[in-house]
């Protein structure tokens, strides 16, 4: 696998920027969720080495994810990295509600996004945000 740098992967998040939030959506510019974000980006730089692996294309999900099925196939396609560590371009897992259930690419002092009243965003990783990180994830193959 050729690697990607993170770069690249801030870089393709930051093309979603604008794209109105639909639940499930994985189109650029047209509809795209939290994780649909995350999905395309990561096939977009081509990090991804199980692409041809339908759980990539995560869509067993619900607009109130189920926490252990998120978390597991989450575990299964992404590396896992102390919170503290999280680099840009690694992908950050935010608890809402108390439960984890919104993705985000972290972009070093910003965070994108896809959130349900704004689209496709990228805002100041904020203290009340920062709060809400339960987990930190790394593509495979990033530098």
């Amino acid at each position: 696998m050729t690697p990607i740098s993170r770069e690249a992967i801030v870089e393709e998040a930051r093309r979603w920027i604008g794209t109105p939030f639909v639940h499930q959506g994985r189109v650029r510019g047209l509809a795209v969720d939290c994780i649909g974000l995350v999905i395309e980006t990561g096939r977009a730089c081509g990090v991804t080495a199980a692409m041809g692996d339908p759980a990539w294309d995560f869509r067993e999900y619900g607009p109130m994810p189920n926490a252990g099925r998120l978390l597991s196939v989450t575990e299964s396609l992404l590396s896992r990295v102390p919170v503290p560590e999280a680099a840009p371009g690694d992908v950050l897992l935010f608890r809402l509600a108390g439960d984890p259930q919104h993705f985000g690419i972290f972009a070093g002092e910003t965070v994108i996004h896809a959130y349900q009243r704004f689209g496709c965003v990228e805002h100041r990783l904020a203290d009340v945000w920062r709060a809400r990180i339960m987990r930190a994830y790394r593509f495979p193959g990033v530098m």
